[in-house]
């Protein structure tokens, strides 16, 4: 008997490394296919540096915190829940801007109509000599 359990024990550790590693696998695949892509598309090495910073800094964040689009029983919810959510999660954040601290009760509002973007420093998200499309 403790020789099944022992058995079994071994092969559930080896099946956990086994899933662990390859999902170091594709991780490194997938950085040395960004590589090969920025290097064949002539990125310049300043942009290839940024993107690749940007890139690792943002994993890291995703792998620290729980993201919207990873919680997939989030799509089940009624529109009216989802934008109840999504104010309540972007809501202490836009307050910190002075603008939407004094509008408090309009804000709603307006981050129903919002979506989430991640940037990177120095992205432009908009200005005034931008048009829109």
């Amino acid at each position: 008997v403790s020789i099944l359990v022992f058995s079994s024990l071994v092969a559930l550790v080896s099946n956990v490394v086994t899933q662990i590693a390859a999902l170091g696998a594709d991780e490194w695949k997938q950085q040395w296919l960004l590589i090969r892509y920025l290097r064949e598309a002539n990125i310049s090495r300043s942009t290839t540096k940024n993107i690749q910073e940007y890139l690792r800094a943002r994993l890291r964040w995703e792998k620290k915190h729980a993201t919207e689009d990873q919680v997939k029983l989030l799509e089940h919810l009624s529109e009216p829940l989802r934008n109840k959510l999504k104010s309540e999660s972007m809501l202490p954040h836009l307050c910190t801007h002075p603008v939407f601290f004094h509008i408090q009760a309009k804000t709603v509002l307006f981050v129903d109509a919002c979506s989430l973007k991640t940037v990177a420093s120095g992205d432009v998200l908009f200005a005034c000599s931008l048009k829109t499309v």
